[in-house]
């Protein structure tokens, strides 16, 4: 898991959840919002790792981003796993 700080809002990123699976020669675009209500955007790399990334706002930690890699690991079991991400402020 990686966190990434962003200076600049997160609104409007065309990045921040894709709703239409997009694909290319190298990679499988889609979007997935885990049972908690996350929404992610996944990419998929043909013939290897697969990425989730999750954009958010929180006032008191400010904009982000949080990449999850999986190496070896099927979509299901990603999706398996993202449905345990839960965001909460305060906490």
């Amino acid at each position: 898991m990686t966190f990434i700080p962003r200076e600049l809002p997160v609104e409007g990123e065309g990045s921040v959840y894709i709703t239409d699976d997009k694909s290319d020669k190298d990679f499988i675009h889609s979007g997935y919002t885990t049972s908690n209500g996350v929404q992610c955007s996944v990419v998929e790399e043909i013939g290897g790792n697969t990425s989730a990334h999750i954009f958010f706002k929180i006032d008191t930690i400010g904009n982000g981003e949080i990449m999850f890699e999986f190496i070896g690991f099927e979509m299901d079991k990603i999706k398996e796993i993202l449905d345990t991400v839960q965001f909460w402020e305060g906490a």
